[in-house]
C-alpha cells in the first residue's frame, strides 16, 4: 500500500516531534538549562537526538514523494508544474514573511536583545527576507530558517528532478546520490558541507522520495515481512554506527530517515487497523498539517526565550510544554492565514 495523504501528514507529524526535540536538546548550549541524568558525560535526554536528527530528510523525502504524485496528475506537463510550484512557494513565503516581520516587531518592542544578537545590513536583511541567508552566509534573525533555502532550492529544481526520477534507471539515481554524498563528506572532511554543498546534498532525500513513488516501493516492501521489519532495523543500525563512528554529520541521514519512515508507517498502520479511535494518530495528523507554521515559529522560543522554554527543567516536561505552546500558536496562525486567504 502506497502513502496516502493521511499517511503523509502523520509522518510529517512525527517529524514535527523530532524537530522540536532536536532543537531543544541537541545543542550543547541548551544543556545547562535542563536537568537530566548524565551518561558518558552528556545528559541522557540528548541520546534520543541520535534518532531525531534526520528530521529534515524525513520532511524532504515526504515532499519529494508527494510532488511526484502531484506531477503525475498534471496533464499539461511543464507549464502546469511551474504554476503549481509558484502557488506553493507563494503560500510558503507569505506565511514566512508575516511571521518574520511579526517576530522582528515583537523582539524590538519587548527588547529581547534583538540589536545585540542580530546585526543586519541592508544586504543581510534582504537575504534573510528571502530566506537565503544560510546560502549567502549572512546574518539571520532565526538560524533555523536555513531550511527555507532548501525548500526554495528543492521546489525550483523539482521539475528537473521529476524528469530524472521518471526516466533514469535506478542504478543511475543511486550512483549519482552516492557520488554527491561522498563529495560532500570529503568537502568538509566528514562534516557538513556548508552553503551550496548543503543544498546539493539535501536533494538526495527529495529525489529518493520521488523514486519511492515511481517504483511503488512502499507497496512492495509491505509484502515481505522480513524486509519490512528486519531490513530497516539492520540498515538503520549499521548506518547510525558508521555515521557516529566516523563523524559523518548528516551525509547518511537519508538512509536513516527512510528506515525510520518505513518502520513508523507500519507501526501507525498497525494502530489504525485496530479499529479504535487513536487520538495519538489524530494529533500527529494535526501536527503534520501544521508543520510549516510550527517550523516557522518554534525556534524563536529557543533562541530568544530560553529561560522560559526550559523553566520546568525536566526534559519530558520541557518537551510537553514546548509542544503544547507550538500547537496552540499554530492554530492561531492558521486561522489568521485562512482569514487572509493565504491557505485554504
Amino acid at each position: 500500500m502506497e502513502l496516502t495523504k493521511k499517511d503523509s501528514n502523520i509522518i510529517k507529524g512525527m517529524a514535527v516531534l523530532m524537530l522540536l526535540y532536536s532543537h531543544l536538546f541537541l545543542s550543547k548550549t541548551n544543556w545547562p538549562f535542563f536537568q537530566s541524568i548524565e551518561l558518558f558525560n552528556r545528559p541522557m535526554a540528548t541520546y534520543l537526538t541520535i534518532f531525531t536528527n534526520p528530521v529534515i530528510c524525513v520532511f524532504l523525502f515526504i515532499s519529494g514523494y508527494g510532488l511526484y504524485r502531484k506531477f503525475e496528475t498534471l496533464q499539461e506537463g511543464g507549464h502546469a508544474q511551474l504554476l503549481y510550484i509558484w502557488r506553493k512557494l507563494k503560500t510558503i513565503y507569505f506565511q514566512f514573511w508575516i511571521i518574520f516581520f511579526l517576530a522582528i516587531v515583537l523582539l524590538i518592542i519587548f527588547n529581547f536583545n534583538f540589536y545585540a544578537q542580530v546585526h543586519y545590513s541592508l544586504g543581510s536583511f534582504i537575504a534573510d527576507f528571502f530566506g537565503v541567508s544560510y546560502l549567502l552566509d549572512t546574518t539571520t534573525i532565526n538560524s533555523s530558517y536555513w531550511y527555507i533555502t532548501v525548500i526554495l532550492f528543492s521546489y525550483l529544481l523539482s521539475p528537473v528532478l521529476f524528469l530524472i526520477s521518471k526516466k533514469a534507471p535506478i542504478p543511475a539515481i543511486c550512483g549519482s546520490s552516492l557520488v554527491i554524498i561522498v563529495f560532500c563528506i570529503f568537502l568538509k572532511e566528514g562534516k557538513a558541507a556548508g552553503g551550496f554543498g548543503d543544498m546539493i546534498i539535501r536533494l538526495v532525500p527529495f529525489e529518493f522520495g520521488m523514486l519511492f513513488a515511481r517504483e511503488n516501493w512502499f507497496s512492495k516492501i509491505t509484502h515481505n515481512k522480513i524486509i519490512l521489519y528486519g531490513g530497516p532495523c539492520l540498515v538503520g543500525a549499521i548506518t547510525l554506527i558508521v555515521k557516529y563512528y566516523f563523524d559523518i554529520a548528516y551525509a547518511l541521514d537519508t538512509i536513516i530517515a527512510i528506515c525510520e519512515i518505513v518502520l513508523a508507517l507500519q507501526f501507525f498502520r498497525f494502530l489504525y487497523n485496530k479499529g479504535k479511535k487513536h487520538y495519538f494518530l489524530r494529533y500527529l495528523e494535526f501536527l503534520g498539517k501544521q508543520s510549516l507554521i510550527i517550523y516557522l515559529i518554534h525556534a524563536y522560543f529557543v533562541l530568544y526565550l530560553k529561560s522560559f522554554v526550559f523553566a520546568l527543567k525536566i526534559p519530558v516536561l520541557v518537551f510537553t510544554m514546548f509542544l503544547v505552546i507550538n500547537s496552540i500558536l499554530s492554530v492561531g496562525f492558521a486561522k489568521l492565514f485562512k482569514y487572509l486567504h493565504i491557505i485554504e
